[in-house]
């Protein structure tokens, strides 16, 4: 996959422009950004049957409903040029920044991950309206899963048959929904006054952030150091849902592996020329 579509699945700014940030100190804006202006581009940009498949895409990834290897199958079908690439991390870094910010703008009608299904049509903000949307909707999910199950054959439509329902759950995102969904303290009924939590949720979120923005090996020139491997793998233990701190074992593993592996390709390298020049010194 090259480097435009890495892009686009993590969601992440072209690295060779950013340098390594201090994180000692968070800076937090308490306002948070809004995004109608942003979604409406974006939904212009991907049309209405491409940004009710990215919709359902990107929800089903963030709750677990699919995996990395098929998120990044299915986004790169719609995500596929450098003005969408643009849209979608732009799209992705303004959730991430409104995730740690606690009071909402008084006159946004956006939550969650920014998805307002009024932009499908451009309807205005009436009950009536709003019904027709919602009936839409359903009516046209209804239809493709219904296409979708009888085209099985019929022992696995009598197995479907006898599932029970599960109700009360959607393709998409709730308002509700938060980029932290993982946090193992959202399931407890816990007494932690509710700073502690939006403070762990800034950490982290500024982890993910650092490990996005600190330069490569191939950027650098240069083998990483300890500060450098810390950043990056906390970032990517953030990304994939682990909260827990990183062992110090680790980094050192990581560090001679990688001086391990290149020491492999500098061998490599000279018992090639060594060969070619035994050879052709014959001939």
């Amino acid at each position: 996959m090259d480097d435009s579509n890495e892009n686009v699945l993590t969601g992440s700014a072209s690295q060779s422009l950013l340098i390594k940030p201090d994180i000692s100190t968070p800076l937090i804006d308490s306002k948070r950004i809004d995004l109608q202006t942003l979604i409406n581009k974006f939904h212009n940009q991907l049309g209405d049957k491409n940004w009710l498949k990215y919709q359902s895409i990107f929800s089903s990834f963030i709750l677990g409903k699919l995996s990395r290897n098929e998120f990044e199958n299915e986004i790169t079908k719609i995500i596929n040029s450098n003005l969408l690439i643009n849209f979608h991390n732009q799209f992705i870094l303004s959730n991430l920044a409104n995730s740690v910010r606690i009071n909402p703008s008084p006159n946004s009608h956006i939550s969650g991950f920014g998805f307002n299904n009024n932009n499908l049509f451009n309807m205005n903000n009436s009950n009536k309206k709003k019904k027709n949307l919602n009936n839409y909707k359903f009516n046209n999910q209804y239809e493709v899963l219904k296409t979708n199950i009888m085209s099985l054959p019929v022992k696995e439509r009598r197995r479907i048959k006898n599932i029970k329902r599960d109700s009360g759950k959607s393709n998409l995102l709730s308002a509700n929904s938060s980029l932290y969904i993982t946090n193992p303290q959202n399931n407890k009924s816990s007494s932690q006054p509710r700073e502690v939590i939006t403070g762990n949720a800034v950490t982290w979120s500024q982890d993910i952030m650092t490990g996005f923005q600190t330069l490569l090996a191939s950027e650098s020139y240069e083998l990483p150091d300890k500060d450098t491997l810390n950043y990056r793998m906390t970032g990517i233990m953030r990304e994939h849902g682990l909260f827990g701190s990183l062992d110090e074992n680790s980094i050192n593993v990581m560090s001679m592996a990688i001086e391990s592996h290149l020491k492999t390709i500098i061998e490599e390298t000279i018992d090639l020329v060594r060969y070619r020049k035994s050879k052709y010194d014959e001939n």
